[in-house]
């Protein structure tokens, strides 16, 4: 499995070693093998691809491992991992990333794993990470069944995109409602399934026989508004506000 188990006291030595001082609330940065480092957030790793957003409003930045020298994430970012042969991971607290290792710890338990025996890194809802930034984008499914509930944010409006990325107003609009979520100081969440089609096995559970689609959960955890076939600007900002009154 690519994978050494360490005692904590050399676990965080070699993680100050490689990485400064953390600042509480502060961007994740990526360093790339020339040394130029870039501040942002940390979106996951896929197919042996850093995924960075550097601006809330841009798409995302893909860094393949053979560019990136070190990862810091400030602060650490709950991960599931899904590792190149065998059954997913999840619970997952991600520390960094330095010369082909990613660093994490679980409970008592702390860990390298090779970034070459990875497939993919996926960000999990994490509060603390959300608080700070924004309401942030997470992507929740890639097509696998998902348990949406678990990925509501209390006390915010929470909007789950089914974004199918070949269509324009999938992209255009999900990126509306993402910086009206960046923007919102933790007003409004978005979270984001990404699929290639309906017939994906979250599509399935989920009725959904149409894409893209924009789900509206109000800030007690309720679905309040679906739109599935139309999603203007001015239809998505009625969704908000109706979602904020708890559907009424």
């Amino acid at each position: 499995m690519g994978e050494q188990t360490m005692k904590r006291s050399r676990c965080f030595l070699w993680l100050v070693a490689i990485m400064p001082a953390v600042r509480l609330w502060g961007a994740d940065e990526l360093t790339l093998a020339n040394r130029v480092t870039l501040q942002g957030t940390f979106k996951g790793f896929d197919n042996r691809a850093f995924v960075f957003r550097m601006d809330a409003g841009r798409s995302d930045r893909r860094e393949y491992i053979g560019n990136v020298a070190a990862l810091r994430l400030n602060p650490a970012a709950k991960v599931s991992i899904h590792p190149t042969t065998g059954p997913a991971e999840s619970g997952w607290l991600l520390l960094g990333y330095s010369n082909g290792w990613f660093l994490l710890t679980r409970g008592s338990e702390e860990t390298r794993r090779a970034a070459m025996q990875v497939k993919r890194v996926q960000m999990e809802f994490d509060a603390q990470r959300t608080e700070g930034r924004g309401a942030g984008s997470f992507v929740i499914s890639r097509g696998e069944p998902v348990q949406i509930e678990q990925h509501v944010q209390r006390g915010a409006v929470t909007v789950v995109h089914f974004h199918l990325p070949t269509s324009l107003s999938s992209v255009r609009q999900g990126g509306y409602v993402e910086r009206l979520a960046a923007n919102s100081r933790g007003a409004v969440a978005f979270r984001r399934v990404e699929v290639s089609g309906w017939d994906q096995p979250v599509c399935r559970e989920l009725n959904i026989r149409s894409l893209p689609q924009f789900w509206f959960y109000d800030p007690a955890g309720r679905l309040a508004v679906q739109l599935t076939d139309r999603f203007t600007e001015a239809d998505i900002e009625a969704a908000i506000t109706k979602a904020r009154r708890g559907g009424a």
